[in-house]
């Protein structure tokens, strides 16, 4: 915490997307995140939704004295959902592929009991 002696903070829980802290301050302070100021942190004290600024790329949010609750969270943003539309159809034409590649050799054993796995001579 910037600017808060004496103040306390409690990390209550902590998973790769998702915290929450308590704070307690007995004057206004400034709370320094270790986190990377991206669009995508969202930060709610007491219930409220808080403006994150940025201090040398981590993030700082404004408290008020006294104690506070305080939830971070990872939220999706626009690239991030469009990457996973993308990543889902480009696992999906893999699949098509592998599959149809897999017809292709079972139809030419099946074909001729003497062609091996692969192979496309006679």
């Amino acid at each position: 915490m910037k600017n808060a002696p004496g103040g306390t903070v409690t990390v209550t829980s902590h998973a790769p997307e998702f915290m929450t802290l308590s704070v307690d301050t007995v004057r206004p302070a400034e709370l320094l995140l270790n986190l990377v100021a991206y669009p995508a942190w969202r930060v709610v004290v007491n219930g409220q939704a808080a403006e994150v600024t940025s201090d040398n790329g981590r993030m700082l949010v404004q408290l008020p004295p006294g104690h506070s609750d305080i939830g971070v969270r990872f939220t999706r943003t626009r690239d991030r959902a469009l990457a996973i539309w993308i990543s889902a159809f480009a696992a999906l034409i893999l699949l098509a592929v592998v599959g149809l590649t897999s017809r292709t050799h079972a139809y030419l054993r099946a074909a001729d009991g003497e062609v091996q796995v692969g192979s496309l001579a006679k």
